[in-house]
Formats: C-alpha cells, sequence, structure tokens
C-alpha cells in the first residue's frame, strides 16, 4: 500500500513537471512569434531570455495578454464573476494554483490595507524577478501590463507589490493601483543582480515619479519592506 501511494505521488509530479515544461514552451513560442525574438537558451532562461525583448513595450505586452484571454472571454467573465469579495478569493486561488509554474512557489492570503481586508496571492521568491533580476522586466513586463490587464479586461482592481530585497511579490486583488508616478516600485533604479542590462539601455529601469514622489514613497517603501537596494 505505501509503495502504491508513493508511486502515485511520483507519477503525479511527474505529470506536474511535463505540464509545466509544456506550459512554458508555449508561452515562449508565443513571445516569439509575437517579438520576432529567438530564444537563446532553453527552458526558463529561454522564456527570460526571449521576454527582455517586451521591456518598456507595454503595447506588445498586452497585445499578448488579450491574445491569450480574448475579449469574449472577458466578458463572460465579468458576467459570471463581478468584483466582490468572493470573486476576489476565486482570482487568488486561481492565480496561486495555476501559474506556480511561471512564478514559483505561492499561496493565497488575506492582507490588511488601511483597516480592510484583501485576498491576495503571496509569491514567496518571484521567479520571473529572480531569475532576470531585473526591476525593469518586472515593472514593464509583469506588473503594469497585469494589473492594468485585471481592471480593464476582468473588472478586478489589482495591486501588484514586488519586493526586490527578497524578491517576493503580492499580487492584491481589489486593491486600485497608484499611478504609475507614485508606485514605489517604479521608483526602484536598476538592480545589482541584473542579469540583462549590462551597458546595454535599452533594458534599464525607468524611474518615472518625480524627485519629490521618489522620496516620500521610497521612505514609505522601506518601512513597509517593498523597495529594493
Amino acid at each position: 500500500m505505501r509503495a502504491s501511494a508513493a508511486q502515485t505521488c511520483e507519477s503525479g509530479r511527474k505529470k506536474e513537471k511535463w505540464v509545466e515544461k509544456v506550459a512554458l514552451e508555449a508561452l515562449t513560442r508565443r513571445v516569439e512569434a509575437e517579438t520576432g525574438a529567438k530564444a537563446r537558451a532553453k527552458g526558463y532562461d529561454g522564456l527570460v531570455d526571449v521576454a527582455k525583448s517586451l521591456t518598456h513595450k507595454h503595447e506588445d505586452v498586452m497585445r499578448l495578454l488579450r491574445k491569450a484571454v480574448p475579449s469574449p472571454l472577458c466578458e463572460t467573465a465579468r458576467i459570471l464573476a463581478p468584483d466582490s469579495n468572493p470573486t476576489r478569493k476565486f482570482y487568488a486561488w486561481c492565480a496561486a494554483k495555476g501559474f506556480a509554474w511561471l512564478v514559483g512557489e505561492c499561496e493565497p492570503v488575506e492582507v490588511q490595507e488601511q483597516g480592510t481586508s484583501y485576498s491576495a496571492v503571496k509569491m514567496k521568491k518571484c521567479k520571473f524577478l529572480s531569475e532576470s533580476g531585473c526591476a525593469a522586466m518586472c515593472c514593464s513586463v509583469c506588473k503594469m501590463p497585469t494589473q492594468e490587464f485585471l481592471a480593464e479586461d476582468l473588472g478586478i482592481p489589482t495591486t501588484m507589490r514586488p519586493n526586490f530585497e527578497d524578491m517576493s511579490c503580492e499580487m492584491i486583488f481589489g486593491l486600485p493601483p497608484l499611478p504609475a508616478e507614485e508606485d514605489p516600485a517604479m521608483c526602484v533604479p536598476c538592480l545589482a543582480e541584473c542579469k540583462l542590462s549590462g551597458d546595454d539601455k535599452r533594458f534599464a529601469q525607468k524611474e518615472i515619479c518625480s524627485p519629490q514622489d521618489e522620496r516620500s514613497n521610497n521612505s514609505e517603501a522601506f518601512a513597509t519592506g517593498h523597495v529594493g537596494k
């Protein structure tokens, strides 16, 4: 009985890895088709390599998202699951269960913001951020487009909070995002760990907040642990 259970567990892990591999390959091929870039590596490294061609190309990322989840599907989702606490919990659960292959280990949690509880996903160490080490890719390829897509296409205001210190991230459903010029994540310069920018300024983080905003927001961000070095 124990051997049978162990075999079943091992079979389940192999199936999960196979599904993750297929999903990763499909996403990489989709990005290649849209951008004309070619991955120079395999697996997750290949995805990071080809995804850097989307850095600071907001409209291209939005087009990819809307092709992956077309408008009729979004409209149906908005009708069947309008913004509400149960819907936010459902999205948090789906994100935690469905996207671990892309962002690493994550779990649905509840977070408090100014006395209000929100459903969220806690990514313990975002794989995309840690593998690239790139604040610009985090913000322009993931954070900002995802926030816009969830709010405008699915009707769920969402804030993503990357922590550039420990590479974790919170995805908070129902919490409207700050304007880009007030967002602490947009005030973070290139990270020392960045593997992509080097001397190529196309991939450098664009700090778009004003000096006054940067000072005040970074002070708050450091207090909550949501900003990098």
